[in-house]
């Protein structure tokens, strides 16, 4: 078994907090365009669909699915990050969208190691840091 290796933070980053089927996620904040907290009903909610997001139809991704984490519980998403990938956007469903974290320089961070090409993925989480007694996993889209 491979542990996470510590290390420190080298720079500013703020990351905006998340749940994803009961596992808290952060993701750079410069990353997400905009979040969606208007949810559209949907007959499924563990079907992906759509969100209609500045005059746009943007598609809806499974948080599950994109960050590997997590498991479904069945429940209405409450919230839709949206994300700019390249030139084109996507949204994912998460459970909740909190607070900003932020990380200086000198702050604990734990790095996974990398475990061959699925490590490469780009929604599963890197590192972590601890907060309280539960850890956020962090995740670079």
């Amino acid at each position: 078994m491979k542990l996470a290796h510590r290390q420190s933070a080298l720079i500013d980053v703020e990351y905006l907090m998340f749940s994803v089927g009961g596992t808290r996620l952060a993701a750079p904040v410069d990353r997400i365009v905009g979040v969606v907290t208007d949810m559209p009903d949907q007959h499924d909610p563990l079907t992906a669909g759509c969100v209609h997001f500045r005059g746009r139809d943007i598609p809806l991704l499974r948080g599950e699915e994109v960050f590997d984490v997590g498991a479904r519980n069945g429940r209405h998403p409450a919230s839709a990050l949206i994300f700019r990938h390249g030139q084109k956007l996507y949204a994912v469903a998460v459970d909740d969208a909190s607070d900003v974290l932020k990380l200086t320089p000198g702050d604990t961070l734990y790095r996974f190691p990398p475990e061959g090409d699925a490590f490469s993925v780009s929604g599963r989480p890197w590192g972590y840091v601890e907060m309280g007694d539960a850890p956020v996993f962090l995740v670079n889209l």
